[in-house]
């Protein structure tokens, strides 16, 4: 699993992992961390920071995040790789796709219509793009729940949906 995220703060991401674990899964997963936070203990999953300099500037961490998590994790062998949102989906798709492995796009939030890029036609085109991009090499699409669901079932047909 990969997240743009602080683990300490996402329970969603820890659910899932302790649940996929409880089911006979070998979990590992990568998030970042903000300020100087130790991680808190996620029981037998195997969790990691992936260290991205400080910095204010999203256009800056993003690129950051993904070209570390792709280095980190290039040596690790998984059957399948986890992306938490839109802004993980870049490294676990080059990763997946490296490997021959499945590819799972964990939808949180419908990141393109996200009140922070709507209304910016650069930032959102950007997110779209990549999201176009990302979404032909997903093997299957986990969602918080029937509206995102449907929207990326109508842009992306041919994707299982859950």
């Amino acid at each position: 699993m990969i997240a743009f995220n602080n683990l300490n703060h996402d329970f969603r991401v820890y659910r899932e992992a302790r649940t996929l674990q409880a089911n006979g899964y070998d979990v590992h997963v990568f998030g970042v961390r903000r300020g100087d936070e130790e991680l808190f203990e996620w029981g037998d999953v195997r969790a990691e920071i992936i260290p991205i300099p400080r910095t204010n500037s999203l256009k800056l961490s993003y690129p950051l995040f993904w070209i570390a998590a792709y280095r980190r994790l290039k040596g690790e062998s998984s059957d399948v790789y986890h992306a938490h949102d839109l802004d993980a989906l870049i490294p676990a798709r080059l990763l997946a796709r490296r490997s021959d492995a499945l590819l799972i796009y964990d939808s949180h939030e419908y990141f393109t219509e996200m009140a922070s890029v709507t209304g910016r036609f650069f930032v959102q085109n950007i997110w779209r793009v990549l999201e176009h991009v990302t979404m032909k090499r997903v093997n299957g699409i986990i969602t918080v729940g029937g509206a995102i669901a449907g929207e990326l079932g109508r842009k992306y047909p041919r994707r299982t949906i859950a």
